[in-house]
This record gives C-alpha cells, sequence and structure tokens, in this order.
C-alpha cells in the first residue's frame, strides 16, 4: 500500500489547508492545534495561561493587534502565527 502523507502547506491568506496541526508561538512558546478558528480564550488556557490575568496580542509585522476586549470572538489561527500576552492587572512602578 502507498504511503499517503498531507501536504503542509498554506493558502494565499496563510490559513493552513490540508494540515493535521497548525504550529503558531504565544510567548515565545511553539505551540500547535487542528483547529484552524480559536478564541483567545481558547489560545491563553491551551498555553497554560490564565485569561483572568493575561490578554492576548497577535504580532503582524510591526502592527499588534490586541484582543483585551474581545476574549470570546473565534479568530483564525494561522500558520507560524506569533502572539504575545500582557497583564490584564494594574502595574506598578518599584
Amino acid at each position: 500500500m502507498p504511503e499517503q502523507t498531507q501536504e503542509r502547506g498554506a493558502n494565499e491568506s496563510g490559513i493552513a489547508q490540508d494540515r493535521e496541526e497548525v504550529e503558531y508561538t504565544v510567548d515565545g512558546v511553539e505551540q500547535e492545534t487542528t483547529k484552524r478558528r480559536m478564541t483567545p480564550r481558547e489560545i491563553l488556557t491551551k498555553a497554560g495561561l490564565n485569561p483572568a490575568e493575561r490578554y492576548l496580542i497577535q504580532l503582524h509585522g510591526k502592527d499588534q493587534e490586541p484582543y483585551k476586549d474581545t476574549m470570546d470572538t473565534p479568530i483564525d489561527v494561522r500558520e507560524d502565527a506569533k502572539f504575545i500576552t500582557a497583564s490584564l492587572g494594574p502595574t506598578g512602578v518599584f
């Protein structure tokens, strides 16, 4: 029987197609999922972070897209997406 493999590519918009897992990073830590759409809350939780304490920001080159007020709105999870997080709580000056 010939071995079947899945192509690991992305379409023109960067959304993974015909792929078991999508790889992305959260705060520099590699993550992967089979879901093509996730909420920022799901992404944080999957990364082991507390959505009650942190919010997600997606990096697009030099631009940043914060999801502070849209934690439960699904977003496209694209191959090699880069996310960082920020604190929801007060930050003090010491």
